[in-house]
């Protein structure tokens, strides 16, 4: 295999995902904004980001399937299109219904991307880089997080609407091409008999993975809402300070990874995490948002690269799809369910207590790893002597 890292299709990956998910993050920013602005109860955007999971978790197998036979390039423009397809509805959105219809149609689509996109980079990056290639690729995804919301809510407040939604769906065009310009790899998928959402490996760790995606999915969906009734209106601002953090807990994260191992980052992830969550119940003022953002983007930052890595480790050569569609579909369960059971917290206790309480349920990640993946970690190290 090629050791360099930083190949061609590599970094045509990466610059793939700065384009697409930039729009894809664009979209999901400001619709939560957009509902709230029509007057629907709070609980709706929660709805649509579970409608979202669901769609996504249900073909997610079924692309596992697709590029068996297929080639991962096919899945990957299949998705493009898609996305472009949900994209283009939301510009002539006005009902829920028809909201809803589109976030149906971008879950089918990201579910093709992420999973195309996340078996060929696992295939080409070099095992000994292995920490330091998914944790850039992952880097990639938090770095739209960044220019997407900022873009979004910027030409929303400015111009309404319709045209944060057609810059999003220009990106996720143009960025079509890049992907028709890409190598054919082979994924190695062997897939015989039933279709599988599960690597056995990669329970353990996706037990982990959970609190923090649902922490994720909880706050990212709220935060530009709970802003606005706060009166902040300058909530851009945290966008490029949790992408500057994630982007500098990745720089650490992924070399501590590839030396140490994931047991150093775990304490100190759970720690950061319930400070930013402590912090953003008492939030008041931008600064506050901000220092959230870093605190926040530390913790999650270093975690969930360093898991997904761990799935693609303790599986074999030919399960790599299964483990990263473990690691995508734990994803979209916990962000799913983030998002919408935090919408059902927040209408009953307040924006305050329930990012508090959600701290506290982060905590809960360290007993899950003490007592389940560090022994399952232990026993194949043990095993590879």
């Amino acid at each position: 295999m090629n050791k360099n890292l930083f190949t061609r299709q590599y970094m045509m990956i990466i610059f793939d995902i700065l384009i697409t998910v930039s729009g894809f993050n664009l979209l999901n920013t400001i619709l939560p904004v957009y509902i709230n602005d029509l007057g629907y109860n709070p609980i709706f955007p929660g709805i649509l980001m579970a409608v979202f999971t669901f769609s996504s978790l249900v073909s997610r197998p079924i692309f596992n399937r697709i590029m068996a036979h297929k080639s991962s390039r096919f899945v990957l423009l299949f998705g493009h299109s898609m996305i472009l397809a949900a994209v283009c509805i939301h510009i002539i959105s006005g009902s829920i219904w028809i909201i809803a219809l589109g976030r149906v149609i971008v879950g089918i689509g990201f579910s093709a991307y992420t999973t195309a996109m996340g078996t060929i980079t696992a295939k080409i990056v070099p095992q000994h880089r292995r920490g330091e290639g998914m944790g850039y690729y992952n880097v990639a995804f938090f770095v739209t997080i960044a220019v997407g919301p900022i873009i979004g809510l910027y030409l929303y407040r400015e111009m309404g609407q319709t045209i944060p939604f057609a810059v999003a769906a220009i990106t996720v065009f143009s960025s079509f091409f890049i992907s028709i310009f890409m190598e054919k790899v082979d994924v190695g998928v062997k897939i015989e008999g039933k279709v599988e959402l599960i690597e056995r490996t990669s329970i353990r760790a996706a037990y982990m993975l959970f609190f923090y995606a649902f922490a994720g999915g909880m706050v990212l969906t709220y935060i530009a809402v709970y802003a606005q009734e706060m009166q902040v209106f300058n909530i851009y601002l945290f966008y490029p300070a949790y992408a500057i953090a994630i982007l500098l807990s990745r720089m650490i994260s992924g070399k501590w990874y590839d030396r140490k191992g994931m047991g150093p980052l775990v304490a100190p992830s759970i720690i950061l995490g319930f400070i930013g969550m402590l912090i953003l119940s008492m939030a008041t003022n931008i600064w506050m948002f901000v220092l959230v953002a870093v605190f926040f983007a530390f913790s999650y930052g270093m975690i969930q690269p360093t898991i997904n890595a761990v799935m693609i480790t303790l599986c074999k050569a030919d399960r790599i799809a299964v483990a990263n569609t473990t690691f995508y579909v734990t994803m979209d369960v916990g962000v799913g369910l983030g998002s919408f059971i935090g919408g059902l917290i927040i209408g009953g206790l307040g924006y305050g207590t329930s990012f508090l309480l959600l701290g506290l349920f982060l905590c809960l990640s360290g007993p899950v790893y003490l007592f389940g993946l560090k022994k399952q970690m232990k026993v194949i190290s043990e095993n590879n002597v």
